[in-house]
């Protein structure tokens, strides 16, 4: 008994030892990188996430808590993964014995993550802070918050629509299958909008939804599942659609090349638009994939796709009257800033892939670089299939400097664009990273993702990130502009 109680006690005092000198590394060594790699002193506040103190041996992987390369391997401890940097509150659940794949994204600046949604054939399987290992048939094609930020609407391959809740983390509700098998294959759902909220529509909450080869524009109310109505464009391939600021008329646009309009209330089919002044632009000549109403002149609207011009609609006389040219659009891509002055292009391509133009006078007015580095190659640069400012929605007691242009805004609150984030893909960098509006500078990097992304979104509160596409999962991340943003990249 003694020799056992001696042996008890001898390891429960081992095991205090230990938990003692994990408490001191987790406290004060976890972010130091000079046991692992003979580095320079690592500071938490001023270098966290710094790919210029993690060198080109080692490269943080903050959604595993490791070093990669030759560098031991460091782990978060239960607070520090559970920990909502956007809420400021610690998480349910703990990481203990979970596995995690070997290609964890990696992030940089003032992004962390905050939860990722794995899809196992019929079962959804929910993990913090973790890659999933496994995934589903589907890939994830469209990725949006909702305006009240309540909620993401996920659109799958498969022609499923998953409601997720961003308070609980969990499926409100599954979309499913509206559209018929061709050749065996469900159609993916492609884009939504968010129909805005008028006297005129009995119910709020609703989404339009658009599916690919099956040329149908269904209308849900999210919150319940209950499918509203179906605009069913028989002759076309649908890859984007918008509503105006107002909800007065609905744009879709696809495989067919033009417009079509509807009206926002009554969902009938009003006009196309097709062509353009003869002597300035002749409209799109190939398919289109991003639609963009002006948020302030209901008279303008703004078109993207495959054939390198962005069209400018005026919706009264039906045609295009102006056209830039140069971006390559291949998914939603293109947007305009809240005082409706510049536009902003996405384009799948190695070089000038973000840029900024005017559209008063169609110029260019800057190039976003997505390296500053001068040895920077070409090669790894990303393939974007989308690209958006942010819109944070502020009143304008708060933001009395913010624009010139503020008296003559007729609402209440006006948008911000503080930041712009942008997605995509090659064969080398699949990534996610945020700018910020005004310098240009990238503020955070989500990297080494496993696959293509196609789809990304911020919360209008700017609080949260969402992505998805080739990797079949769905990836939230929190945002904290108190975080360093000094990094190379």
């Amino acid at each position: 008994m003694n020799s056992k109680h001696n042996h008890a006690g001898s390891t429960s005092s081992l095991n205090q030892n230990l938990l003692a000198k994990k408490k001191d590394f987790d406290t004060q060594s976890i972010f130091s990188l000079k046991s692992v790699s003979n580095l320079s002193q690592y500071n938490t506040k001023s270098n966290f996430g710094s790919r210029r103190n993690l060198n080109n041996s080692s490269q943080f992987s903050g959604s595993s808590g490791r070093l990669g390369g030759s560098a031991q391997a460091l782990n978060f401890n239960d607070n520090e993964s559970n920990y909502s940097y956007s809420s400021g509150k610690k998480r349910s659940g703990s990481l203990a014995n979970v596995g995690v794949n070997q290609r964890d994204p990696t992030f940089l600046g003032i992004i962390r993550p905050k939860f990722i949604k794995r899809y196992l054939g019929k079962n959804i399987v929910f993990c913090y802070n973790l890659l999933p290992i496994l995934r589903e048939e589907s890939e994830v094609f469209c990725v949006k918050f909702s305006p009240s930020n309540e909620f993401i609407l996920v659109g799958l391959g498969n022609g499923n629509i998953q409601v997720y809740s961003t308070k609980t983390n969990g499926i409100v509700n599954t979309l499913a299958n509206f559209s018929p098998e061709v050749d065996g294959v469900k159609l993916p759902v492609n884009c939504f909008s968010f129909r805005p909220e008028r006297k005129e529509f009995k119910h709020g909450n609703v989404v339009v939804a658009g599916c690919n080869t099956d040329g149908k524009l269904v209308h849900w109310h999210y919150p319940t599942g209950q499918r509203l109505s179906v605009i069913d464009e028989n002759d076309n391939q649908i890859f984007t659609c918008q509503y105006n600021q107002i909800g007065s008329l609905l744009a879709s646009g696809g495989a067919n090349s033009y417009i079509s309009i509807y009206d926002g209330i009554t969902q009938k089919f009003q006009y196309r638009l097709i062509y353009g002044k003869p002597e300035t632009t002749a409209g799109h000549s190939n398919r289109i994939f991003s639609i963009k109403f002006h948020p302030t002149d209901l008279n303008i609207l703004l078109s993207a796709g495959w054939d390198n011009t962005v069209q400018i609609w005026d919706i009264k006389s039906r045609v295009s009257i102006r056209s830039i040219f140069s971006p390559h659009v291949c998914g939603d891509s293109i947007d305009i800033d809240f005082s409706g002055n510049f536009l902003l292009t996405g384009s799948y391509r190695k070089h000038d892939s973000i840029q900024v133009w005017s559209i008063s006078t169609g110029k260019l007015v800057r190039t976003i670089p997505w390296s500053i580095l001068e040895t920077s190659s070409q090669d790894k640069n990303c393939l974007l299939y989308s690209c958006h400012f942010s819109k944070a929605i502020v009143s304008k007691e708060e933001q009395q400097h913010a624009s010139k242009e503020k008296n003559n805004m007729e609402n209440s609150s006006i948008n911000l664009n503080h930041y712009i984030i942008a997605g995509g893909g090659c064969s080398s960098a699949n990534e996610v990273r945020l700018f910020d509006n005004e310098s240009g500078k990238c503020l955070g990097i989500i990297q080494n993702i496993l696959n293509t992304v196609y789809s990304t979104d911020i919360s209008s509160n700017e609080r949260m990130l969402a992505f998805g596409g080739a990797s079949r999962a769905l990836y939230v991340y929190d945002i904290d502009p108190n975080l360093v943003t000094e990094f190379l990249y």
